[in-house]
């Protein structure tokens, strides 16, 4: 939608886009973030029966929910920023904001530089302060950019029928869409940790692999939806729909190959291993990276069937191309 409306160079919808986005991002973010302090221990209980496992997790959870609402912040920052053309600002806090839990990982959790050793609860500390320094930075190199910008923002929190209409159509299908995905990812974690905590452990070992791998689909999804919106935006229906078309095949291509690396990665480590079972790289875990990409791919389907919509409303209002 912001996207949309930078290519319409529409401000007052910009606006109204991003504080709607932001107003419900927060609320969102602020929910969960009192459940996860609230009831820690309720929420361990689904996922584990291990009452060691139980505790340190529900003390790592209280903690690291204090950052969920910088992360809800931050996010919409960055789309914004993207929008305006200034993809590079969110790269550069996310680096800092890397390097910055990386160094109070080390220094909290192992208790270096005069720090005590806090392990568990050192990680949660970390990644609390490393996202709010992220956001504290993306405000600062948002209110940069915006300076430099024509538009101005304006407080427009509410959507007339127009905007309800289009923001529950495109907005609803993908909401819907990543909230399956999260409940199925939740699915998977639960029970492998009811089957046992080492069973979860090594489950755990393959999420950096599907971090790294969704984290590039993610990327291309968001480089995707703001060139579409932004042809859409300034009446170029044609080249936002050959883009959208574009743009799916580099998905699944992307995400294709993605899956025969890990393939090759899980066959090299099994001829390393003598011919075991590769810890922690499973068939149930390259299944879920594969649907995964799949429920990555069809965001683009969800934006294809809308530009065709448009499309064929243009062709039945006769207005032609």
């Amino acid at each position: 939608m912001i996207a949309q409306y930078m290519g319409q160079k529409n401000g007052r919808e910009v606006s109204r886009g991003f504080l709607v986005n932001l107003f419900l991002a927060v609320l969102l973010a602020a929910v969960f973030t009192g459940i996860c302090i609230a009831f820690p221990g309720q929420i361990m209980r689904v996922y584990t029966k291990d009452a060691v496992t139980r505790r340190i997790a529900s003390g790592y959870l209280g903690i690291i929910a204090f950052s969920y609402i910088p992360i809800a912040v931050s996010t919409l920052l960055s789309t914004l920023l993207r929008c305006m053309e200034a993809a590079s600002l969110p790269l550069y806090a996310s680096i800092f904001g890397a390097v910055v839990n990386t160094g109070l990982n080390y220094v909290l959790i192992f208790g270096k530089l005069g720090f005590p050793e806090l392990g568990v609860t050192g990680a949660a500390l970390a990644t609390v302060i490393s996202q709010t320094a992220c956001f504290l930075l993306t405000m600062v190199l948002f209110y940069a950019c915006y300076q430099k910008q024509e538009f101005r923002m304006e407080p427009v929190f509410c959507l007339d029928s127009v905007g309800r209409k289009q923001y529950l159509g495109i907005l609803l299908p993908i909401l819907m869409c990543e909230l399956f995905w999260s409940f199925g990812e939740n699915v998977y974690t639960a029970i492998y940790g009811n089957i046992g905590t080492v069973d979860c452990a090594a489950m755990t070992l393959t999420l950096p692999v599907q971090a790294l791998t969704i984290g590039a689909l993610n990327g291309l999804a968001q480089a995707a939806a703001i060139l579409i919106g932004k042809a859409l935006g300034s009446g170029e229906d044609e080249r936002a729909y050959q883009e959208s078309k574009t743009d799916a095949v580099r998905a699944w291509g992307l995400a294709a190959a993605f899956c025969f690396a890990i393939a090759c990665g899980k066959c090299l480590c099994k001829n390393l291993s003598g011919g075991g079972a590769c810890p922690g790289v499973g068939l149930s875990d390259f299944n879920c990276l594969c649907n995964n990409f799949s429920n990555k791919g069809s965001e683009y389907d969800i934006r294809r069937r809308h530009i065709k919509e448009r499309r064929q409303d243009k062709i039945c209002d006769g207005g032609g191309w």
